[in-house]
């Protein structure tokens, strides 16, 4: 090589190393490297694992099922309850033209309304029977046997039919001991009994108004009379029993009073107008024969009431 060559080179290589390395140049290994760095990164990010929803559709979906089978149970027990408890059953009476209510209320209550009377009672029911749905009013009822289709201390056997949210429901009674094996259908009802209107122009005996007991009443046996301030009035007869069982009779009525005297008005079977004459002398009323002292005050003797 001539002088002019060896300089050419020089001031060539001399360039190269002071300038930048064209890609061109770069080392095939070094490419190489570059390119596979490349690939693991775009596969990593394939690679590289998604946060899931915290609800997968198989988990919606089991738990909409659960959902709908829950809503159809609740849905099948409020149009196809077979139970008594919760519904007011009318039965009517084709030989005197009475219409009987009754109530199945909870911790085993049971309830009778005919007229303006409010009869309750205790009753059970017994599950032995998968087959037959029986139960039993309370014998503990003082001067009555039964309360329309209702005998009491009778086992009865009970089914019931028909929609109770559209209110068509039927309850059919038989009792097992019944030779003639009669049905009473008692029919699902929003009634309850009747009212009496309340007089017109009421007069008040403040003296009268109030809560009255009986003075020989006792914590097992209780007669009261209610007073209100409107006209209505209320007359109950109250027994506990040794066994737990409770019984009362209300009588509901209306009442006006004029010169000590009551014109007493309820509904049994048809309207009736009692007249009482009444007193009240040293806080003790007298009437009907009766003494009784006031709720809140402190219980008078028979002596002391028959001063």
């Amino acid at each position: 090589m001539n002088q002019i060559d060896e300089t050419e080179v020089k001031i060539t290589e001399s360039v190269d190393e002071a300038g930048e390395i064209a890609e061109e140049s770069l080392p095939i290994k070094e490419k190489e490297t570059e390119t596979s760095l490349a690939a693991d990164e775009s596969k990593a990010e394939e690679t590289a694992p998604k946060k899931r929803p915290l609800l997968q559709v198989p988990v919606l979906i089991s738990l909409g099922l659960v959902i709908l089978s829950l809503l159809a149970f609740f849905a099948y027990k409020i149009f196809w309850i077979a139970e008594p408890e919760g519904v007011t059953w009318v039965w009517s009476s084709e030989t005197d033209n009475v219409k009987w209510y009754y109530e199945f209320e909870k911790d085993d209550v049971f309830k009778a309304y005919v007229g303006s009377f409010e009869i309750t009672a205790n009753y059970s029911k017994d599950k032995s029977d998968d087959a037959v749905s029986k139960l039993t009013i309370s014998a503990d009822v003082p001067y009555a046997q039964s309360l329309g289709c209702i005998f009491f201390g009778n086992e009865i056997d009970y089914k019931i039919t028909g929609s109770r949210l559209a209110g068509s429901q039927e309850m059919t009674i038989t009792y097992p001991d019944d030779p003639e094996g009669q049905e009473f259908v008692l029919t699902q009802t929003k009634e309850r009994g009747e009212e009496l209107e309340l007089p017109e122009d009421f007069k008040e005996d403040e003296a009268l108004t109030g809560e009255w007991i009986n003075i020989y009443s006792t914590d097992d046996a209780k007669q009261t009379i209610v007073f209100n301030d409107d006209g209505s009035m209320s007359l109950s007869e109250a027994y506990r029993f040794s066994n737990g069982n409770f019984s009362e009779i209300r009588r509901n009525c209306t009442y006006t009073v004029s010169d000590n005297e009551l014109n007493i008005t309820w509904i049994a079977g048809e309207t009736v107008v009692h007249h009482s004459d009444y007193v009240i002398k040293d806080g003790v009323l007298y009437m009907d024969g009766a003494a009784y002292y006031r709720a809140d005050s402190e219980k008078a003797t028979p002596d002391e009431a028959e001063e």
